[in-house]
C-alpha cells in the first residue's frame, strides 16, 4: 500500500501531445509506474501505467531494507496521473479523448473519487491523503528559480518557427533532432532585444555533451547514458512572459516532488530510460538523494506490437463490465512481464507470491497481453467462488434485468448450476436468462 495517492489537476505538467491516462495493474513487489508513449492512429499519447503490490508496507519495507540495509526509510508512490478514468491500456472513448479542464471543484472531486473506486476495486489501498501535484507549482517554480540563479537553467527566446527550422535543418543533414544551445549564452543586451520583440521564453536545463550518466537499474543492470544523446538543453518551464516563470514541466516536476515525498524507488516502463538519465541530472544539479530505479519492460498485443485500441484493450471500469474479476485482473498483471518461479502455480492471489517476489525475475523482454489467459485466470476464480459469493456477484445484474430471486435457496442452486460453465461474471446472465423468462416462439411462416 503506497504511503502516498499523487494525482494531477490539469492544465497538467506533462510534455505529452496527447492525453494522459493510466494503465492500474497489480504488481507483487512494490507500487509502480510505468510512462509509455505510443503511436495510433497517427496522433501520440501518453499513458501512465500504475502498478502496485496488494501486500502491507512493512511487507515491502522489509524485502526492500533485506537488500538494501542502509536505506533509513523505504516510502513507495502511486504515479501522478491527470486521469479522467482508470485505464487498463490505451482504448479511448470519446468521452475520456475530451480535454481535461478541472477548474470545477466539484468535477476535480469526482475524478478523483473514480480513481479511489476502481482502485479500491482491484484490491489498491493507500495510507494517506492524495497529494496534488498542481497544488505545488509555486515550490516546482522556486526550484526552477534556484537553478537559474545558480547558473544551471537559462530563459530560451527560440520561436517555434525557428525550432522547425532548425530540426528540418538536421533531418536534411540526416542528423537525429535535437535543440542546439542556441540561447546558452545570451548577453543582457541580446535577451533584451527578445523581449523588446514580446518574445516569451522557456526555461531550459543546461546538459553537457560530455556528461556521463550512469546508475544500477536493478531489472537492467548497468546503464549508462551520454549528455549527446539527450536532445540537448531540456525544457523544464512552458514558455511565460519574461518576467516571470511559466508552468513547471514533467521531469523538473516529479524530481521536486519524488525528492520531497522522500520516494525511495521509481518503477517504470523501460521508454522512461532518457527521462531518469535526465531526472538524475537535475537530482544531481538540487543537491538531493538520487532514488533507485528499475525500468520494466513494455506490454505488447499478441502479435508483438504495442497495445492500441484495435486491440480492444478497455478501461478498468471496462473490465468490470465485461465480467472480469479483481482477483483474476490482479493475477493477470502480477504475470505480465514477470516470470513465476519454478514449483509455484501461477494462480496465485496477491498475498501469497509477495512473499518470493523478486526482481530478478522481471523479464526485460516485453510482455505480450494474452486475453486467453486472462480468460483462464477469470474461470478460475469464479470456479472457486462459493455459491454465496457467486450469488452476490450475480444479482445485481439480475435487478438491471427486473429478474428478482424466489428466495436466497432458489438463487443457491442456479449459481451452483451455472457456474461451472462461466468463464465471465457475465456469462450467469445468459446462462440464468431461461431461468427468468419464458421463451418467445417464433411464429411459423407457411409459404
Amino acid at each position: 500500500m503506497p504511503d502516498k495517492v499523487v494525482i494531477v489537476t490539469p492544465p497538467d505538467i506533462y510534455e505529452s501531445k496527447g492525453p494522459c491516462y493510466a494503465f492500474v495493474s497489480v504488481d507483487p513487489e512494490v507500487v509502480s509506474h510505468f510512462i509509455k508513449t505510443f503511436e495510433h492512429d497517427n496522433d501520440e499519447f501518453t499513458v501512465y501505467i500504475v502498478d502496485h503490490k496488494n501486500c502491507s508496507n512493512q511487507v515491502i519495507r522489509d524485502y526492500v531494507h533485506d537488500i538494501y540495509p542502509k536505506v533509513d526509510k523505504i516510502i513507495v508512490d502511486y504515479a501522478r496521473c491527470p486521469l479522467r478514468q482508470v485505464n487498463l491500456t490505451a482504448m479511448y472513448t470519446d468521452k475520456e479523448l475530451q480535454v481535461f479542464n478541472y477548474q470545477n471543484i466539484e468535477e476535480q472531486e469526482e475524478y478523483i473519487k473514480n480513481i479511489y473506486d476502481w482502485l479500491q476495486w482491484l484490491g489498491i489501498n493507500w495510507d494517506e491523503s492524495p497529494t496534488i501535484q498542481s497544488e505545488r507549482v509555486n515550490e516546482h517554480k522556486q526550484i526552477i528559480k534556484t537553478l537559474i540563479d545558480k547558473g544551471l537553467a537559462y530563459k530560451c527566446y527560440a520561436s517555434e518557427a525557428e525550432l522547425d527550422e532548425m530540426r528540418e535543418t538536421q533531418k536534411r543533414n540526416g542528423l537525429a533532432p535535437k535543440y542546439d544551445n542556441r540561447h546558452r549564452d545570451l548577453t543582457p543586451e541580446q535577451e533584451s532585444e527578445f523581449i523588446k520583440l514580446g518574445r516569451e521564453p522557456v526555461i531550459r536545463f543546461k546538459i553537457s555533451d560530455e556528461k556521463s550518466i550512469s546508475w544500477n537499474d536493478l531489472i537492467r543492470g548497468k546503464m549508462t547514458w551520454s549528455g549527446k544523446d539527450l536532445g540537448g538543453d531540456m525544457v523544464i518551464a512552458r514558455r511565460a512572459h519574461a518576467d516571470s516563470i511559466g508552468d513547471p514541466l514533467y521531469n523538473l516536476v516529479v524530481v521536486a516532488d519524488d525528492s520531497a515525498m522522500k520516494i525511495s524507488h521509481v518503477i517504470r516502463g523501460e521508454d522512461h530510460l532518457a527521462n531518469t538519465a535526465k531526472q538524475i541530472l537535475l537530482y544531481e544539479a538540487l543537491d538531493l538523494k538520487i532514488p533507485i530505479f528499475a525500468h520494466t519492460p513494455l506490454i505488447l498485443n499478441s502479435e508483438g506490437k504495442k497495445l492500441s485500441k484495435r486491440d480492444g484493450v478497455t478501461s478498468i471500469s471496462e473490465f468490470k463490465k465485461m465480467g472480469y474479476t479483481p482477483e483474476a485482473m490482479a493475477n493477470y498483471m502480477t504475470l505480465l512481464g514477470w516470470s513465476v518461479p519454478e514449483g509455484i502455480n501461477e494462480r496465485f492471489k496477491i498475498s501469497e507470491i509477495s512473499e518470493i517476489f523478486s526482481f530478478k525475475k522481471v523479464n526485460k523482454a516485453s510482455a505480450k497481453f494474452d486475453w486467453d489467459k486472462l480468460n483462464w485466470l477469470n474461470s478460475q476464480v469464479i470456479h472457486e467462488m462459493s455459491a454465496e459469493a457467486l450469488l452476490e456477484n450475480l444479482d445485481p445484474l439480475f435487478k438491471e434485468n427486473d429478474w428478482y430471486l424466489p428466495s436466497q435457496e432458489w438463487g443457491i442452486h442456479l449459481v451452483n448450476l451455472i457456474g461451472p460453465s462461466m468463464v465471465l461474471i457475465n456469462d450467469g446472465v445468459d446462462q440464468a436468462k431461461p431461468f427468468f423468462e419464458e421463451p418467445k416462439l417464433l411464429s411459423l411462416i407457411h409459404i
